[in-house]
């Protein structure tokens, strides 16, 4: 339900904003584990993909997630890390003009 519900806001708020206003990006690589603890876990795959929306000229918000999946040595055990985000992108300049 959850995910339905997030790709019903992500269709909504796409076909709300001018297709002159926004991004979409897609990303897919592979995953390492890392860290003490991650004996038998293996290399996996790792999938992103976002929006971004321009509501001002130096304003913009944007949304993304992020899924991926390792193999285990472990009976029947995977493990599918996913994570969601969203947030304001401020355009402070350089300074040079």
């Amino acid at each position: 339900m959850k995910k339905f519900a997030f790709l019903s806001l992500a269709a909504l708020a796409l076909v709300a904003v001018p297709l002159n206003a926004q991004s979409i990006y897609v990303g897919a690589g592979a995953a390492f584990p890392t860290g003490d603890d991650m004996e038998g876990v293996d290399a996996g795959l790792n999938l992103a993909g976002g929006v971004t929306f321009d509501v001002a000229s130096k304003v913009s918000i944007y949304g993304e997630g992020s899924w991926g999946t390792h193999g285990t040595d472990f009976e029947g055990v995977d493990a599918k890390p996913y994570a969601l985000m969203a947030g304001l992108l401020l355009d402070l300049g350089s300074g040079a003009e």
